[in-house]
C-alpha cells in the first residue's frame, strides 16, 4: 500500500522535484506555512467537522453495539428501525451525490498527460 501511495504522489505531482518534496514531507514531517493553514481553514468547515464527528461516532463498534442492543430490545420496533436505517442511508447517499455534483471535479484525471 505504501508503494501505491508513493506512486500516486508522483503521478499527481507537476514535476519530479515537487513529488520528491511531497514524499520528503510525508516521511520527515511537515511544517505549517501560512498558505497551508489557509487551505486547511477552507477545508475544515463546520459542516465537515460535524459530519466527521458523526462518522467517527457511528463507526465506533462499542457505540454501534450499544445502539443495536437498545433498538433491538423491542421486537415490535424492529421493522421500523430497519426501514428508518435504510431510508437514512439512502438519504445520506443522495446528499453525498449532490455534494459531489455541486462541486467542481475533474472526471478525467489523465487530462494532464
Amino acid at each position: 500500500m505504501l508503494i501505491v501511495i508513493i506512486g500516486f504522489v508522483f503521478f499527481r505531482a507537476s514535476s519530479l522535484d515537487s513529488g520528491l518534496s511531497i514524499v520528503r514531507a510525508m516521511f520527515l514531517g511537515f511544517f505549517a506555512e501560512p498558505s497551508g493553514t489557509a487551505v486547511l481553514a477552507t477545508v475544515l468547515t463546520p459542516l465537515f467537522i460535524f459530519l466527521l464527528l458523526i462518522g467517527i461516532a457511528f463507526s465506533a463498534p462499542s457505540l454501534r453495539a450499544a445502539a443495536e442492543k437498545k433498538l433491538y430490545k423491542n421486537k415490535a420496533m424492529l421493522p421500523w428501525v430497519e426501514r428508518t436505517y435504510n431510508a437514512a442511508c439512502l438519504l445520506l447517499l443522495l446528499v453525498c451525490i449532490l455534494q459531489i455534483a455541486a462541486g467542481g471535479f475533474a472526471p478525467f484525471i489523465y487530462s494532464q498527460f
